[in-house]
C-alpha cells in the first residue's frame, strides 16, 4: 500500500539553462515549455519570476540528487545580472512611451 513518493529533480535531459522547467513539466506531468513560456511572460512584469527562476536553481537538486555546484552558482548569479539588466532597460523602454 506504500505508493512511492514523487520527487522534484531539475532535469538533465529536458533542460536549456539549468533544467529547472523540465523538472517542473516532469513532475507536473504537463510539456516543460508551457512553464518556460510563464516564466517568460511574467519576467519583464515584475522580475519575480527570474528571482523565483534562480531560487528553484539553487533549491532544487539534479537529477542525480547533487545540488548546484560553483561553477553553476556562477553562471546563476551571471544570468541573473544580465536579466535584471535586460529587465531595466524594457521598464526604461516603456517609460519613454
Amino acid at each position: 500500500m506504500s505508493e512511492k513518493m514523487k520527487k522534484l529533480y531539475r532535469s538533465r535531459k529536458n533542460r536549456i539553462l539549468f533544467g529547472v522547467c523540465g523538472g517542473l513539466g516532469s513532475y507536473f506531468k504537463i510539456d516543460s515549455n508551457i512553464i518556460r513560456i510563464l516564466f517568460i511572460i511574467f519576467a519583464p512584469v515584475s522580475g519575480v519570476s527570474m528571482i523565483l527562476y534562480v531560487a528553484l536553481v539553487l533549491l532544487i537538486p539534479n537529477e542525480g540528487g547533487k545540488r548546484i555546484d560553483e561553477d553553476k552558482f556562477k553562471e546563476v548569479n551571471e544570468f541573473k545580472k544580465r536579466a535584471e539588466e535586460k529587465i531595466q532597460n524594457i521598464a526604461k523602454g516603456i517609460k519613454k512611451k
